[in-house]
């Protein structure tokens, strides 16, 4: 669902943004870097395998910002 979301809206960049393992395996099978939120709804088994984990909304920008420029 993730990569035919990204090719209907013909993104060029992207990243996925979640709170849960489930969220984690979705981002990594579509080749995306994962920002977790460590208050959402889990569970967070996978915490490791995320790009970051943040507490904050506000820690978010510069998070995607890095990862965009790679």
């Amino acid at each position: 669902p993730v990569r035919l979301c990204l090719e209907q809206t013909q993104a060029a960049q992207a990243v996925f943004i979640g709170d849960s393992d489930t969220d984690i395996r979705a981002a990594g099978a579509a080749g995306l870097p994962c920002f977790i939120a460590d208050f959402g709804y889990g569970p967070l088994t996978l915490a490791g395998e995320a790009s970051a984990l943040f507490s904050d909304y506000r820690e978010l920008a510069p998070l995607i910002e890095g990862a965009l420029k790679r």
